[in-house]
């Protein structure tokens, strides 16, 4: 993967309604939620530049890495949140989403309750 930050992974800031609704535009254009593969619900975002995933951090927390793709001499910078901290950033840009976005993130809650119940095979 990439470096990671030694900055905690807690927010900074507490997002206000504009901020949600940036943060919300850009997860919808630059996003993707799923899950690590080992039922850990994950968010990220990736850009060529700092800015933005450094932004994103400060005002959600996760952590911030880079990418470097063989195709590519530039990194890319990832944000990434997971665990509960992705589900409660989820759902806080929920109602900016598209229908296609919020029935992705509808699937990670169920599961991320399955796994809660211990009820996740």
């Amino acid at each position: 993967m990439g470096r990671r930050e030694s900055i905690g992974r807690k927010s900074m800031l507490h997002p206000n309604l504009r901020d949600i609704a940036w943060a919300a535009g850009i997860f919808e254009g630059e996003g993707w939620a799923g899950t690590n593969g080992a039922s850990t619900a994950m968010a990220t975002v990736t850009q060529i530049t700092q800015w933005l995933p450094i932004r994103l951090k400060i005002l959600f927390g996760g952590a911030i890495y880079t990418k470097h793709c063989s195709d590519s001499l530039n990194p890319s910078y990832c944000w990434q949140i997971t665990g509960s901290r992705a589900l409660g950033f989820l759902q806080t840009i929920y109602y900016f989403l598209s229908p296609k976005r919020q029935s992705t993130i509808k699937h990670l809650l169920a599961a991320a309750k399955l796994v809660r119940l211990g009820k996740w095979r």
